[in-house]
């Protein structure tokens, strides 16, 4: 249990990174915590995971950007997820 609580498994984050590696690492420690994850390889597939995610109204906690990635990097990806109403 976290912190007022807060249940873990009650968060959802995104992990956008398109190292494996990395994604690994977040979710590793993430659902040791109980939280569930969602991965995307590009800063695209974080934008269509948080658009789909809108869509469906499922709710994420968090989102893990990393800010250098080919196609789109974490800073163009936060200015769609934020225009897209997140």
């Amino acid at each position: 249990e976290l912190e007022r609580g807060i249940m873990a498994t009650e968060i959802t984050a995104l992990i956008v990174d398109d190292l494996d590696d990395n994604r690994l690492l977040f979710r590793s420690i993430l659902e040791a915590l109980g939280v569930k994850c969602l991965e995307a390889k590009t800063g695209t597939e974080g934008v269509d995971t948080v658009e789909a995610s809108i869509k469906l109204g499922t709710k994420l906690s968090i989102i893990f950007l990393d800010m250098m990635m080919p196609e789109m990097g974490g800073v163009e990806a936060a200015k769609h997820i934020r225009a897209a109403g997140y």
